[in-house]
């Protein structure tokens, strides 16, 4: 059996975790673990997690060797490793991960530190606002028997009506940007790009690639280039629909941010997005239409 690492970055989230992690363990089984990494939080996430799971910090941060071009480019940014363990009714024992950062990256870099620290092949990669409805783990791992593939993502609905809001999802371009949305067509099957809110992701692959691009720092953009890459390389980025978590979406984001500072950095990102991977004609237009889109996002 392969063993999954659900990575949680998180940053002033100890409400979501407070509400959310227990449906997490509750998906597990047996030797998985869950690595939540504290994006140097300003409120009571490490203090509740070590107390709510015994969490015993180490005293010496393992040094990790980082892939060329990984962001972080080391481990050095980790201000504290606590390890702890859960055992439900069932017997099933489940380690529990703490790595507090130093500075806050933000969920890219985040993310990238917790998948390089996990031990376990398969990584679901979850918000902290995210919670599981249901088995998960094994409809995500049956893909898994076909070798390209790289990464399988859930069926999103919203937490508080469950309407479907995402999951499988189009990539196209047009007007000199790319642009993406929920497919029209929420069935089985390739997906354009899994959400780095709630996929489940080959490490090897994701190390291999070089994880999350530090260039779309602070956010957004960052999951549909990494499953871009996978995708040129020949890899798989599949959909699963009975693979379903409710997502209170973009509530980190809106509170550090705010709406207007929201669609600047999707822009500037988008923009990033085409000069990475366009083509030549791609990039070319992206010039032509520039000062159309930028006259309309000014707005």
């Amino acid at each position: 059996m392969s063993g999954v690492s659900v990575v949680i970055p998180t940053y002033n989230g100890v409400v979501h975790l407070q509400k959310n992690i227990p449906a997490v363990l509750s998906i597990l089984r047996d030797q998985d673990e869950v690595v939540i990494v504290d994006d140097a939080s300003g409120d009571e996430t490490k203090s509740w997690l070590e107390q709510t799971y015994g969490l015993k910090q180490v005293e010496q941060i393992p040094q990790v060797p980082t892939p060329r071009g990984y962001y972080p480019d080391s481990t050095d940014g980790i201000s504290q490793i606590a390890y702890g363990s859960v055992i439900t009714a069932t017997a099933k024992k489940m380690r529990i991960v703490l790595v507090a950062l130093r500075d806050n990256i933000r969920f890219a870099g985040a993310a990238n530190i917790g998948v390089l620290l996990s031990s376990h092949r398969f990584v679901l990669l979850l918000n902290n606002d995210v919670r599981p409805m249901g088995e998960l783990i094994a409809p995500l791992l049956a893909h898994f028997d076909d070798e390209v593939v790289f990464a399988v993502g859930c069926r999103e609905v919203e937490a508080d009506n469950h309407q479907v809001v995402s999951g499988k999802n189009k990539l196209w371009f047009e007007k000199g940007l790319f642009f993406h949305q929920k497919a029209d067509d929420m069935s089985g099957g390739e997906t354009a790009w899994a959400s780095g809110g709630s996929a489940l992701f080959d490490r090897e692959k994701w190390l291999e690639l070089g994880g999350f691009d530090k260039a779309y720092h602070p956010a957004y953009w960052e999951d549909v280039d990494l499953s871009f890459r996978a995708r040129k390389r020949g890899w798989k980025v599949l959909f699963e629909p009975t693979a379903t978590v409710a997502h209170d979406h973009e509530t980190t984001n809106r509170s550090v941010f705010g709406r207007k500072q929201i669609q600047a950095m999707s822009w500037n990102n988008a923009q990033t997005f085409v000069w990475k991977n366009g083509t030549l004609k791609e990039k070319f237009l992206h010039l032509l239409w520039k000062p159309y889109w930028k006259m309309k996002y000014d707005e």
